[in-house]
């Protein structure tokens, strides 16, 4: 409901305006007694952005609004103003740089809202209208949205934080890892090595790829998390070309297993060839690790209709529901009972996904006891 104009009746915004010294101290107060984080902190950092944040909601309060914009505001659906929630997204970014969890960060919100609350209580001059029981809903939708804009940022700002980190760590770990591939392949070329030596070796080297992949994969998933998004080069090419001279290289890579490509048709599109030799590297290696090693993994390549199809189907323990859910999602997982599939790091999932989708196309997996896991590739043609 629109607010009346009143103009000699005290309202619940000059509260807050009047007592903004006394909310800033007691803000400071409590986050110096309850926060550690905030004990490092100069007074002026732990005030932060409070008295714009103040400002920003005794202005909001006072802004005429209908019952949709009202509504639309309780379910946290308004639209702000780009200036509105500046003084709350600085002030989540500024806790993550001064070492606050969301949770501590958070608290600092509730101690705000009782601190208003309680100067509220106090002040008999305030007559009890439903004016004032209508700016007393305005206050704590305007709190709870500057607290929800201040988390969002908050977390935001962590994510970049973590990818920043990644890529850093992704770049400055290849050059140490390249040093020792080529040491490994150094000492591969001996005539004196025993059978033991050469297992060594062999072992070391899968080492070295199963950590090229994992870098790979978290650069990638840096750089589409970060916004640069994926970026695709297309040209014609045969799917199941590409898909003969990978599980040649994967089976070099990995001796012993047991690939198998079966091509139905002849499939030709448009495709970016290094992003699909990811999409079947990833797919390969990851039905390598977890399905059963005495049964062959199958790549498939067939067209249908207007399609590509590719799958890669192994053999083994199912994957259960809840790691469905979410093995796409480039979270951690942990596999858990009898379950093998213990998808400890889900990049590689994460970026088949990224890349099948940039391609137009999808990505499922089908997975039970007696038929074994089959993750299944489609890739428009046109």
């Amino acid at each position: 409901m629109p607010i009346p104009n009143y103009k000699t009746e005290k309202r619940f915004s000059d509260i807050i305006r009047q007592n903004r010294e006394r909310i800033v101290q007691e803000w400071c107060d409590f986050a110096s007694e309850e926060i550690e984080a905030a004990r490092r902190l100069n007074g002026t950092d732990v005030e932060d952005h409070l008295q714009e944040m103040l400002v920003a909601i005794a202005a909001d309060m006072e802004t005429p609004q209908s019952e949709i914009e009202q509504s639309a505001k309780a379910r946290g659906q308004k639209t702000a103003e780009t200036d509105e929630l500046q003084p709350a997204k600085q002030h989540g970014i500024q806790r993550v740089l001064s070492g606050f969890s969301i949770s501590e960060s958070s608290s600092e919100f509730r101690a705000l809202r009782a601190s208003v609350l309680r100067a509220w209580e106090e002040d008999r001059t305030l007559p009890i209208s439903e004016v004032n029981l209508q700016e007393l809903i305005r206050f704590n939708e305007a709190v709870d949205e500057a607290w929800m804009e201040s988390v969002k940022h908050f977390h935001r700002s962590v994510q970049e934080s973590k990818d920043w980190l990644i890529g850093v760590l992704g770049h400055d770990l290849r050059t140490p890892l390249a040093a020792l591939a080529a040491g490994m392949n150094a000492l591969a070329r001996s005539n004196n090595l025993s059978e033991e030596e050469r297992e060594i070796i062999r072992i070391g080297d899968s080492s070295i790829q199963r950590m090229h992949e994992l870098i790979n994969n978290s650069l990638e998933m840096t750089r589409v998390r970060l916004g640069n998004g994926l970026h695709l080069n297309k040209r014609p090419i045969n799917l199941g070309d590409l898909c003969h001279a990978l599980i040649q290289e994967l089976q070099l890579a990995h001796p012993g297993s047991n690939i198998r490509v079966i091509c139905e048709s002849n499939v030709e599109g448009m495709f970016d060839v290094d992003r699909l030799h990811q999409v079947v590297s990833n797919l390969v290696n990851n039905a390598l690790r977890h399905g059963a090693s005495d049964h062959p993994v199958t790549v498939r390549i067939a067209n249908n209709e207007d399609a590509a199809v590719l799958s890669v189907h192994n053999e083994g323990s199912p994957i259960d529901q809840d790691t469905k859910d979410v093995m796409f999602r480039g979270m951690l997982l942990n596999g858990n009972g009898s379950n093998t599939h213990s998808y400890s790091v889900g990049l590689g999932l994460y970026i088949v996904r990224q890349i099948v989708t940039a391609h137009g196309g999808r990505v499922e997996v089908e997975s039970t006891r007696e038929a074994g896991t089959t993750f299944t590739v489609r890739l428009p043609l046109s």
